[in-house]
């Protein structure tokens, strides 16, 4: 599965933000602008959006226990994570992988390697709610 993974993602990502960018330059989002992040109406559900963004992670930052009203599927550009998610296995992710993050899903981030990493997340969310919510850590699970 590794040798397809950055195929996969690219066609996914290519699918999921071509029509997004062409509408971005069409009409201005709704929301302001922030660097490196486009939110969208998501054509194929109504009530949901569409997020991409990118993440610089320095060494050691970790986004904490958290959940997203929808899914999250990421590309790893650069570095290695530490994936975390209630109830899976612990694995490390490295360039080239893809991981995804199940609406409701309580799960934690982290860089664990000693160089900078950056992924590169879609995110299909519920229109209006945050983009996360923080959580405690799961039972069994350090903080």
């Amino acid at each position: 599965m590794r040798t397809y993974a950055p195929v996969v993602a690219a066609a996914v990502l290519g699918l999921a933000f071509g029509p997004a960018v062409a509408q971005q330059a069409a009409a201005p989002a709704a929301r302001a602008p922030q660097p490196g992040t486009l939110t969208d109406e998501f054509g194929g559900a109504p009530g949901f959006e569409v997020t991409t963004n990118y993440i610089d992670w320095a060494p050691g930052r970790t986004t904490g226990w958290h959940t997203h009203p929808g899914d999250e599927t990421a590309l790893m550009i650069a570095g290695e994570l530490r994936i975390e998610i209630e109830g899976v296995p612990t694995r490390i992710v490295a360039a080239g992988d893809v991981y995804h993050n199940k609406q409701g899903q309580v799960h934690r981030t982290t860089n664990v390697g000693t160089e900078p990493a950056r992924s590169w997340s879609v995110y299909v969310l519920k229109k209006g709610e945050p983009r996360n919510t923080n959580t405690a850590a799961p039972p069994g699970y350090p903080n």
